[in-house]
């Protein structure tokens, strides 16, 4: 091989080298909104650890393995407890005493359930809708059970698409 060949063959690969570093280190940024990512934590130590139980059904019928969670509306990139359904669709959920939720706390459910009124996203590989229920937290109940039909969900729901 030819001393330029040598030369190029090295220059390439140094090229390649940088750019493979260069496009792990690079992050991609949407427009919008830009939320504040630093996530509060609860000072004082009486603050209460909610908890959420029921059953999560489609018809009537139990939704085995949905996975709902719980997140704060404030902080939407952390998800504070997250749980799989059994057979029945019954779930269980709790804060913990960790984050400081300042009174809005939402229980949260991507399903394939069809919701009256609602018709999925048209035109898409794998329609689902996202169920977004409010928690209401400032009456001081720790215990809190919820009972979710989500063909019923129309108001908290949106249809959406992968």
């Amino acid at each position: 091989m030819s001393l330029i060949g040598k030369i190029a063959l090295v220059v390439v690969v140094i090229l390649a080298i940088q750019y493979a570093e260069a496009s792990v280190h690079h992050r991609h940024h949407k427009n919008g909104d830009r939320y504040d990512d630093r996530i509060i934590l609860r000072s004082g130590e009486n603050a209460p650890n909610y908890h959420l139980h029921g059953h999560i059904t489609c018809n009537g019928n139990g939704v085995r393995y949905a996975r709902p969670y719980l997140h704060s509306p404030l902080f939407p990139k952390l998800i504070i407890n997250l749980y799989a359904t059994g057979a029945d669709g019954e779930y269980r959920l709790s804060t913990g005493t960790i984050y400081d939720l300042r009174g809005s706390l939402e229980l949260m459910v991507r399903h394939t359930c069809r919701i009256e009124g609602l018709p999925p996203s048209s035109n898409c590989a794998v329609p689902y809708y996202t169920t977004n229920i409010p928690i209401d937290i400032s009456s001081g109940k720790i215990m809190m059970e919820k009972e979710i039909e989500l063909f019923d969900m129309k108001q908290y729901s949106t249809a959406d698409c992968l």
